[in-house]
């Protein structure tokens, strides 16, 4: 694979991920406006750094990133009480478990050791949109170097969707209180 083709795919799931990143501040914003409080889900930003280029200031990474999201649910809920989510979206019928880089990897073991939520949040695009929250667990078990949809649906849990702010959503936090 050439170099343009391997970064024009690093920018076409990047551009995809922030679909359902979005998505997921989206039902943040709406769960913090619930009265009383059940969830909250927040939003861990890249460590960017700002640079100069031709074009004026961009910006870069300026290190590991941890995972996209954190979560806290009340206390009426069973089991955990915390954790983080990774998101990941793809347009196509597989992702592979590398997507999830190994210092988040080693981020969510942590929270599953300790007995709080460690999830991916796995988008998936064929036909129609799929979501799955699967266990860090699950998402590493096995030998296979990726998940198709039916791997998926047979280690994790698909999300319904919810409308909020014009989108459909997926309800995560939904699923993780019960």
């Amino acid at each position: 694979m050439t170099t343009f083709r391997r970064k024009m795919g690093g920018k076409k799931a990047y551009r995809n991920g922030r679909d359902l990143e979005r998505k997921l501040e989206i039902l943040g914003s709406y769960l913090q406006q619930q009265s009383p409080v059940q969830a909250e889900l927040i939003r861990n930003f890249d460590n960017l750094v700002k640079a100069r280029g031709r074009g004026g200031l961009s910006s870069f990474t300026g290190g590991v990133s941890s995972c996209d999201f954190s979560f806290f649910l009340s206390s009426q809920t069973n089991g955990f009480q915390c954790g983080m989510i990774e998101a990941k979206n793809r347009v196509k019928k597989s992702i592979s478990k590398s997507a999830v880089s190994e210092h988040q990897t080693a981020q969510l073991e942590r929270l599953h050791a300790l007995g709080q939520g460690a999830f991916v949040l796995c988008g998936l695009i064929d036909e129609t949109q799929h979501y799955f929250l699967v266990p860090i667990d699950k998402w590493l078990s096995g030998p296979k170097k990726s998940h198709n949809i039916k791997d998926l649906q047979e280690m994790g849990c698909e999300m319904t969707c919810i409308q909020l702010q014009g989108e459909l959503v997926p309800d995560v936090l939904g699923k993780l209180g019960h």
